[in-house]
């Protein structure tokens, strides 16, 4: 029994300190657990637009502007700049929607949408871009 734990323990902090280090190791494990943004940051279909607001302004208005049209947040990362959603309007429900943040400095933000799907990007970039030109004119 003892040994069995002890067997057990030791795979356990091996599979840890693999998964914790370096991002090339945790991609596979991300993308086995579904986790991973690579395939959305890679996609070709993409709409971008710059901002004249905050990163963290930017991310929390783009937070709210999802959850007013309804679209579920799979992943939620302001530190990578990052928010995949699914569940969009005129797609299949489980089309994922990747949004990236890259701060450019003096107050501005480039977001880009993404997806494999170029109707849910339209979909996504629409209603985002408007309402943040919406939030962002009414300050």
């Amino acid at each position: 029994m003892v040994r069995f734990l002890l067997k057990k323990t030791i795979i356990l902090v091996v599979f840890m300190i693999l998964i914790s280090g370096c991002a090339s190791i945790q991609e596979p494990f991300k993308t086995f657990w579904g986790s991973s943004t690579r395939v959305l940051r890679e996609a070709k279909n993409s709409q971008a637009e710059e901002f004249n607001c905050s990163y963290n302004d930017c991310f929390d208005k783009t937070l709210k502007i999802l959850k007013g049209i309804r679209a579920n947040i799979f992943i939620n990362n302001r530190l990578r700049g990052e928010i995949v959603v699914m569940n969009v309007k005129d797609s299949i429900d489980t089309t994922e929607v990747g949004i990236f943040f890259m701060e450019l400095g003096n107050n501005k933000v480039k977001i880009k949408v993404t997806s494999l799907s170029p109707r849910a990007v339209d979909a996504v970039a629409n209603d985002l871009f408007s309402g943040l030109e919406k939030l962002l004119t009414t300050q």
